[in-house]
């Protein structure tokens, strides 16, 4: 029997009416430099798909302080603003999104791409570029561990590893990265204790990976929970505790499909907030990909804090 404990339970939709309308107004195209240079023949394809001729303003930026911060000096120039990067640069700019409330077309440009599987945006470009002018509004929920802000998870343990690994070399199987990474990492099988607090109730665990998900999918695919929703109000805490190596690869599709709540080596708790301690040491905390932080961390949710262009038959 699985051990899985409420600490809040909160409604699964919220109440806003989403937007279906064609957008004609200006529209910002925002890339970091490295993908643009990538992009350079489709450039103005993309523009082409994204709006009329002359309504398209392009901004190459060095690195995602600057995406965010050309996103607020260009708020009320533009109506809404693409945004091509992976998981890491999409997060590194949500502040400026729920600064400035303008709605976020994202350019799919990452290796995982994991909040746009969850999403449901193309990856095609030029199809995910269209959906300025024909996709739907929604507003979606966004995480925060120590002043850091994430949309899919944020994680303590494993993750950081492969994290850093993938950093320090080409992710040339794609995807498929994260997971030999991954199976290369569980040999060392470095657990830890963490105390975590939610809604006043404290849980010891011993932990290899600690996640706290907002989102439906990180690290190119493990889904969070079965029924994990980016716009459902709460984060989703699971943790895996040491175990032998062979039983990971039997443990791997319960992961991808939600299911490993089922596990009795898997802990999940919900709420709206956690603090979480490693009394041993701090330990580093990746967020969408990105090494961010150090315990003791702070997970917070905000709630319907960016809007995003979605397909019409999607729902988030």
């Amino acid at each position: 029997m699985s051990r899985v404990r409420l600490c809040v339970r909160v409604g699964v939709r919220w109440g806003n009416d989403h937007v279906t309308t064609k957008q004609t107004g200006r529209i910002l195209l925002i890339l970091p430099r490295a993908k643009a240079a990538q992009l350079e023949n489709q450039l103005d394809e993309i523009e082409q798909a994204l709006g009329p001729a002359g309504s398209v303003i392009r901004e190459i930026a060095d690195d995602p302080d600057r995406m965010a911060m050309r996103i607020v000096e260009l708020s009320n120039e533009v109506d809404q603003v693409a945004v091509g990067g992976g998981d890491g640069t999409l997060s590194s700019v949500a502040p400026a999104f729920m600064q400035t409330g303008l709605p976020m077309v994202i350019l799919p440009l990452g290796t995982a791409n994991d909040l746009a599987r969850t999403l449901g945006i193309p990856r095609d470009l030029i199809a995910a570029a269209e959906l300025a002018r024909t996709g739907r509004l929604e507003d979606i929920d966004v995480g925060e561990v120590n002043g850091h802000t994430f949309y899919n998870a944020a994680s303590i343990g494993l993750s950081v590893d492969v994290a850093e690994r993938l950093e320090a070399g080409p992710k040339r199987y794609g995807v498929f990265s994260y997971l030999l990474t991954l199976l290369d990492l569980t040999r060392a099988r470095r657990n830890f204790r963490a105390y975590v607090t939610c809604d006043g109730e404290l849980v010891t665990l011993n932990s290899i990976q600690l996640t706290v998900g907002n989102g439906v999918r990180h690290g190119g695919g493990v889904r969070v929970h079965a029924d994990a929703s980016i716009d459902d109000g709460r984060l989703d805490l699971y943790s895996l505790e040491p175990q032998p190596l062979w039983r990971l690869p039997i443990l791997f599709p319960a992961f991808m499909r939600g299911t490993h709540n089922a596990w009795r080596s898997v802990t999940n708790l919900r709420a709206r907030e956690f603090h979480v301690e490693t009394p041993a040491k701090p330990k580093r905390v990746n967020a969408d990909g990105e090494i961010v932080s150090r315990t003791p961390a702070t997970f917070k949710l905000h709630r319907n804090a960016v809007w995003v262009r979605l397909p019409p038959s999607v729902e988030p």
